[in-house]
Parts: structure tokens; C-alpha cells; sequence
């Protein structure tokens, strides 16, 4: 029997595959489970290796946003691995609260532990360095 976390993994890449099947992109997937990418996106002009997260979780710092934490812990739970350009291209994002994917450039996320993606403005209005859903939407 699958975990919760397994079957919202397995939800957002169907859902991930069925979108950019959407957007007339064809799909491929890797032939084992140990590679960093969930699969391969061919938009015509090229192949993006991409990672698919499911993101439900409000963050705990900040009303009006989704935390997604992209740390992945190594067997036995000692080291921490995070995702870099040079294994993919693009993370591709299911916000299940908004029902939509958002596309993020893997130079935005290579190397952080955390991702906080906000979908209603913070009560002080702060604006930089701030990623709104809107602006990624895929």
C-alpha cells in the first residue's frame, strides 16, 4: 500500500504528464528510480530534464503561502541532498490548494533547501525577492 506522501507524488507527475501532454509536449521517463528527474519534457526545441513536487503545505512563517521543502534525505537519514542545475533542468510544482502547476528555472532553485511560493500578498506587502504562484504558472 502506498504512503500518503507516495500517492501525492504519483498524483502531481500524472497530473504533471496529462498537462504537458496540454501544452502538446511529449513525455518520457527514466527506466530507473534512481534518477534526480521525474522526466523528460521534449517541447519541440528541447529536452528538459524536469522534477515534479506536490506541494499542499501552508508555510508556517508566512500566511498566504505554500511551503515546499526540497530536501531529500539519504538512506538512514544523515545526509541531506538538494537539487542543482547540472541534474535538472526545471521543477515543475503541483499546488493542489490552487489546482495548477507553476514551471520554476532550476537556476532559481539549485541549491535551496526550501521553496515559499506565495499566493496571497503578506500583510507588510513586501514584494522582493518574493515568488508568486502567477508569475510561474505552467
Amino acid at each position: 500500500m502506498l504512503s500518503e506522501v507516495g500517492a501525492k507524488g504519483i498524483e502531481a507527475q500524472l497530473r504533471a504528464e496529462l498537462r504537458a501532454n496540454e501544452l502538446g509536449y511529449l513525455v518520457s521517463k527514466p527506466t530507473t528510480e534512481n534518477c534526480r528527474y521525474d522526466m523528460i519534457v521534449d517541447t519541440g526545441a528541447s529536452l528538459v530534464r524536469v522534477q515534479v513536487k506536490y506541494c499542499d503545505v501552508k508555510s508556517p512563517h508566512s500566511e498566504g503561502a505554500l511551503a515546499l521543502d526540497l530536501r531529500k534525505r539519504t538512506p538512514g537519514g544523515r545526509n541531506v541532498r538538494l537539487y542543482h542545475s547540472d541534474e535538472i533542468d526545471a521543477l515543475v510544482v503541483y499546488l493542489k490548494p490552487m489546482d495548477c502547476f507553476c514551471w520554476f528555472p532550476a537556476a532559481l532553485i539549485s541549491g535551496r533547501p526550501t521553496l515559499t511560493i506565495r499566493y496571497v500578498p503578506s500583510k507588510n506587502n513586501q514584494s522582493k525577492n518574493v515568488l508568486w504562484y502567477a508569475d510561474y504558472l505552467w
